[in-house]
């Protein structure tokens, strides 16, 4: 029912774009987006060497979306997952977020839960861009990159003059954020100064539809499938040009306090045992460019991340509200702390011919009680080069990174990318070894209690894949494009049963995937619409035998549709379909059996009004019209499939006021 809505609804649409408007004229401003992941400068998205997707500052001011987690969840190729203790994570290209580096402004963000980056935590109002690339980028940034790359890029143009911003909003879930930035610029100095607050008192589906800050309850109301959660977060950033030198130091906080409530205890329900989650991330970054000839010399990035996750149980009395902190096998503390730099330098052999050389070096500790000894740390020294040849009408990249890791041997890392310009056609090609390296808690994990014995595994080996790409595209007005890939990763790393009790990280002989996307996009006068579509496929080898040796294809449409009925109003639509992902499992008899997951539907709407000068603006949004809140993970003939995920806490409504003086 729900597809041919769907079908009907972009029949429509495509109809009434083809037809045109008979109101008032209001015509699209034409801005060429720019990129820079893995990129020497900032270029052209027509002319870069890889195909990268771009979420511009338009999409993501017209989108309810307040966290990382809500704006990607409609994006081609990407799915999102929820946890209420452990967050938002994602996959990519039918890869975990284990096979993903998420970066800001270059700088790869640590602090992993079960291998993924918290998407709930990264708040996207400071970000003018987000660029997306799918495949490894191992040569320039090194591992975490099998599947893609994000990188969120930071509006640094609201520097440049004074200006103050204010922004409130309210989710029908009981969701509220306030967020307020100040800017300016004094001689040589810009910066901005940014703090936001959102608090979350948590979501069950018995809630009301309007879920205002509701009063404490002592009884079994006081659990909830969504756990309350409060962030506050404050950022920093400046530019310093100095002659031909441009500094950018910047300063990122986290805190985030997640209440995990337990049941009231039997026989009398005077007591519960409660849970709670808090996290601490800092970042410190400062990045240096130098100019020489109007061209990029030096690009050095050196930061300094600390990351604590705290986890407190407490035995609360609630008739007084008192709470008890547990023993200390109930408490845990991790700790993760990074430092690291990159630099490249630019090389001008002769016209057409250039080169980067650059380095990358990190090293990472991990304290907590779940590690061997307490505390473990990893170094990795990395050199890499890129030497490129740019004609008329083709570039040409080749490159290769080799390093040195203090806890395994690392592998050769080379890449090859080609562009070809003929007019408004691009035609692309990539070629490139990725790696995961092993994290230190796949390397030392202990835990054992009554239930689990789980250990990590010091013999582990990198991950490493062989990814092919290919895509052909045409850019004028409209856009179409068209792109295969092909990925082959060997010696995966999983929490794999030893048959005897126990559980270790080992690594698998080989997952591949390969995927098919076409996708399009329409500008006329005040609309503009894109839509996509891909078919990926799966396989692992871990399941040989004739009968499961074959890919299993996932499709999934996405369509964004932005209409300015006027000059001060827009309304915005992004949908996305999932469809059903097949797996094989035990069926309990030791035979192996293909389950598949429910295929479900996302849809997103908004309504955006802005004055002429931009100064006020107020928004209303319909998250999730389709009140999805959980899927089918095991669906088979058997009675051994079942179980389920959690994707949205349902149909939801936004409003937000916002201000800049």
């Amino acid at each position: 029912m729900l597809s041919r809505l769907f079908l009907l609804t972009t029949t429509l649409s495509i109809s009434i774009i083809s037809s045109g408007f008979a109101q008032e004229d209001i015509q699209l401003v034409e801005v060429e987006e720019v990129v820079v992941t893995g990129e020497k400068n900032e270029v052209s998205k027509k002319n870069a060497v890889r195909k990268i997707k771009v979420i511009g500052s338009d999409q993501i001011n017209q989108s309810s979306a307040i966290n990382l987690s809500d704006l990607l969840r409609t994006q081609l190729n990407i799915r999102i997952s929820n946890d209420p203790i452990l967050g938002g994570g994602l996959s990519m290209n039918g890869m975990g977020g284990n096979n993903l580096k998420i970066m800001v402004d270059g700088v790869p963000l640590v602090g992993r839960l079960n291998g993924e980056i918290d998407l709930t935590q990264i708040q996207i109002d400071q970000y003018e861009r987000i660029e997306i690339v799918e495949g490894p980028l191992a040569v320039e940034y090194g591992t975490n990159s099998l599947a893609g790359t994000i990188n969120l890029i930071t509006s640094r143009s609201s520097e440049d003059k004074a200006s103050a911003m204010a922004k409130v909003r309210y989710e029908s879930v009981g969701v509220y954020a306030q967020t307020a930035s100040l800017s300016g610029r004094k001689g040589i100095f810009s910066g901005k100064l940014q703090l936001s607050h959102n608090s979350f008192d948590g979501w069950s589906s018995s809630d009301k539809n309007w879920d205002w800050i509701e009063d404490y309850y002592a009884d079994s109301a006081r659990v909830n499938t969504w756990n309350p959660k409060v962030q506050n977060q404050a950022s920093a950033s400046g530019k310093i040009i100095l002659d031909n030198v441009l500094i950018i130091p910047r300063v990122d906080l986290l805190s985030e306090n997640i209440q995990n409530k337990g049941y009231p205890r039997a026989p009398y329900g005077e007591s519960a045992f409660d849970d709670e989650y808090d996290t601490q991330r800092f970042i410190h970054s400062v990045n240096i460019k130098s100019y020489g000839n109007n061209e990029l010399k030096w690009d050095i990035l050196a930061s300094y991340q600390r990351y604590n996750r705290t986890k407190s149980s407490f035995n609360t009395d609630l008739t007084t509200l008192q709470r008890t902190l547990l023993g200390a096998e109930m408490q845990d503390t991790t700790r993760v702390i990074n430092y690291m730099t990159r630099g490249t330098r630019n090389v001008l052999f002769f016209e057409g011919l250039t080169a980067r050389i650059g380095w990358d070096i990190s090293h990472d500790s991990y304290k907590g009680k779940r590690i061997a000894n307490s505390t473990m740390s990893m170094s990795d020294f990395a050199a890499f080069s890129i030497l490129e040849y740019q004609s008329k009408s083709t570039v040409q990249q080749l490159g290769l990174r080799k390093a040195y890791n203090s806890a395994f041997k690392t592998p050769l890392l080379p890449s090859y990318n080609a562009l070809l310009k003929l007019g408004d056609f691009r035609y692309r090609f990539s070629y490139a070894k990725g790696f995961r390296s092993p994290t230190l808690k796949e390397l030392h994990f202990i835990f054992v209690d009554l239930n689990h014995q789980i250990f990590g595994n010091e013999n582990l080996i990198p991950e490493t894949s062989n990814y092919l790409q290919a895509s052909a595209s045409f850019s004028r007005k409209n856009e179409a494009s068209v792109r295969v890939f092909y990925n082959n990763v060997r010696d995966q790393i999983s929490l794999v049963d030893q048959l005897d009790g126990t559980y270790r990280y080992v690594n698998f002989y080989s997952f591949i995937s390969r995927g098919l996307e076409l996708s399009a996009s329409h500008k006329h006068k005040n609309v503009y619409s894109e839509v996509g579509i891909s078919f990926i496929g799966r396989k692992n080898i871990l399941f040989l035998s004739e009968d499961t040796n074959n890919f299993t294809y996932t499709p999934e449409l996405s369509c964004n549709v932005s209409y300015n009925i006027t000059k001060n109003i827009n309304l915005n639509a992004n949908y996305k379909f999932n469809g059903a992902r097949e797996r094989f499992v035990d069926d309990g008899n030791g035979e192996v059996e293909s389950v598949k997951s429910t295929p479900y539907s996302i849809l997103d709407t908004s309504v955006s009004f802005t004055s002429n000068q931009g100064r006020y603006g107020i928004q209303f949004g319909a998250k999730n019209l389709f009140n999805v809140t959980t899927i089918n993970t095991a669906q088979s003939s058997s009675a051994h499939g079942g179980g389920s995920n959690w994707v949205a806490w349902g149909r939801s409504y936004v409003v937000s006021c916002s201000i800049l003086l």
